[in-house]
């Protein structure tokens, strides 16, 4: 009996290991809008705002633990950041080799400036899921809340951050000269998407059984 019962807990735990492994959300979609607060700190340009607002965004899947995410530091450079998912935890990085800043996109900076070795770190939380609307790979994720930054210079790799090794301006004889480095501090970001009206979703699968009928009966 006591074999038994080591068992059958021996069982369950297995079960119970292999569903969570297993777990799996949906993020793909084309109807995200991106949200980031955040400062640029860098030498001639002291401390600038970093502000995206419902910026329309796509976010692709390619499996359960693969996505990859549009981030967008306006005007000075946006990327795509390829993360992976771990339970609800969202996580991933890029790296940028050069990014040119034109004379005049900050104000009072009359010449180029060039960015060298640029790496965005996104970490966040899935925080809202809806279990009752399946989608590709699992319940659709309709909120992602991101980990901020814990200080200006922090490069914790559990929270979102930037860093710019090199930040040069033109010196003589058209070379760049570098005078410092910058940082990113993100006070905040998110991903939301709307999560479609119950009629809507009745009206989808009412539509998708008279497909699979009309299939049954050209199979016939």
């Amino acid at each position: 009996m006591k074999k038994q019962l080591l068992s059958i807990g021996v069982l369950s735990a297995l079960v119970l290991t292999s569903t969570t492994a297993a777990r799996a959300d949906s993020y793909a979609g084309s109807d995200w809008l991106f949200n980031l607060s955040g400062v640029l700190t860098a030498p001639l340009v002291g401390t600038l705002a970093l502000n995206v607002v419902n910026e329309p965004i796509t976010i692709g899947q390619s499996g359960v633990t693969a996505i990859t995410i549009p981030v967008n530091f306006p005007p000075y450079f946006n990327s795509t950041v390829n993360a992976t998912v771990t339970g609800t935890n969202v996580k991933g990085s890029v790296n940028i080799a050069q990014v040119i800043i034109p004379s005049g996109t900050i104000s009072g900076v009359n010449f180029d400036l060039r960015l060298q070795n640029i790496t965005v770190n996104l970490v966040g939380n899935s925080t809202g899921i809806n279990p009752g609307i399946i989608e590709a790979f699992g319940p659709r994720v309709h909120d992602i809340t991101g980990v901020p930054s814990t200080d200006p210079f922090s490069t914790n790799p559990n929270t979102t951050w930037a860093t710019i090794q090199n930040v040069q301006i033109p010196g003589p004889f058209n070379t760049w000269i570098t005078i410092g480095s910058a940082t990113v501090s993100v006070s905040s970001w998110n991903a939301t998407r709307p999560v479609p009206e119950p009629a809507s979703m009745i009206a989808l699968g009412t539509g998708l059984v008279g497909l699979l009928a009309a299939r049954r009966r050209r199979t016939r």
